[in-house]
């Protein structure tokens, strides 16, 4: 009877662990595998996998002789930033020259690389459950591809608008998504732009000399005086009526980077000025800070669900075989 109360207790214990582990370990999709495709100077996104947090093979994120430096942004349904990735991509191939091929030790004479045509390339980016697109840039920061993660496939932009009317022409043609690079915000610029606009812009980092960091600011008109606009990374937001400016932190580092004022609102199209500026925040501003919106929810999930939810199994499975083994003791 004593050796069957041992063993029974020695399964029990070993039932805890092999249970407790495997839910601490259980499959858990942390990362997209974005496969890249480069043919004839062309980078472009063949597909988009999801991947476990267990299989992340590395790639370059330092920069060496002949790479350039891209970057991804992930957008959620509503094209607000989530997260920001740089990659560095090379088409050449770099490989060693030896004295004699068919010896059994060759020696190492030289080297040399050559240009490649067509390669393909992976990037690995952090996954996020309310992520809609991912959108890839070249080095010189202009959007070159975006995906559509709801299908699964390239983003199939919807027909461009086309404003009409004496305030901005006839015909003038508007893309849903406008680029502006960091040297044109630096100067000043006015853009006229849809009713509901997206405009990813450069910026030069107040705090490292020579960083530029990417921006979307997202546009809503209201009524004919007053439009929402969205600032991201971290997510800002405020409503400004027309012939009224707004200072932007876009960074957090207590310093203004970006001014946008609202012009004018023309047949629906408001006129929009962004300009980079460099001042310090004052503390005596009576201003509401915009709120930040943090993205906590996807920690708390992952922490429930690898921590907390096995936690408290393991305990109750304890308890059971605590129970099972005390009347087992006492015969």
């Amino acid at each position: 009877m004593k050796t069957q109360t041992i063993i029974k207790t020695i399964f029990g214990i070993c039932l805890f662990i092999m249970l407790f582990f495997s839910l601490v370990n259980a499959e858990d999709f942390d990362y997209y595998a974005m496969n890249l495709n480069y043919n004839n100077g062309q980078l472009t996104i063949d597909s988009i996998e999801l991947k476990t947090s267990n299989f992340l093979p590395e790639f370059s994120t330092e920069k060496t002789e002949g790479m350039n430096q891209n970057y991804v942004t992930i957008l959620d349904n509503q094209n607000l930033v989530l997260d920001i990735n740089y990659f560095y991509f090379s088409n050449r191939l770099y490989y060693d020259v030896v004295d004699d091929i068919s010896a059994e030790n060759p020696e190492i004479i030289s080297g040399d690389s050559v240009e490649l045509k067509e390669t393909s390339y992976s990037v690995y980016v952090s996954y996020y459950e309310n992520a809609r697109y991912i959108i890839l840039y070249d080095v010189n920061g202009m959007e070159i591809d975006k995906w559509d993660l709801s299908t699964n496939a390239r983003y199939a932009a919807p027909g461009a608008e086309t404003s009409s009317g004496s305030g901005v022409g006839g015909g003038i043609y508007i893309p849903k998504i406008i680029n502006i690079k960091s040297e044109d915000i630096e100067k000043g610029i006015t853009k006229t732009i849809n009713a509901e606009q997206t405009i990813n812009i450069q910026i030069s980092s107040g705090a490292i000399a020579g960083v530029i960091e990417p921006h979307t600011v997202k546009t809503t008109l209201i009524n004919n005086n007053q439009v929402k606009i969205i600032i991201s990374s971290e997510p800002q937001e405020k409503i400004l009526s027309v012939g009224e400016e707004w200072k932007i932190d876009v960074n957090g580092d207590g310093n203004y980077e970006l001014m946008i004022k609202l012009n004018s609102i023309q047949n629906n199209h408001p006129v929009l000025s962004l300009k980079y500026i460099n001042e310090t925040f004052n503390s005596n501003d009576t201003e509401e800070t915009p709120g930040v919106v943090e993205n906590t929810g996807q920690e708390t999930s992952k922490l429930l669900e690898q921590i907390i939810i096995p936690l408290v199994l393991a305990i109750i499975l304890l308890l059971v075989i605590l129970f099972v083994w005390k009347p087992w003791k006492k015969r």
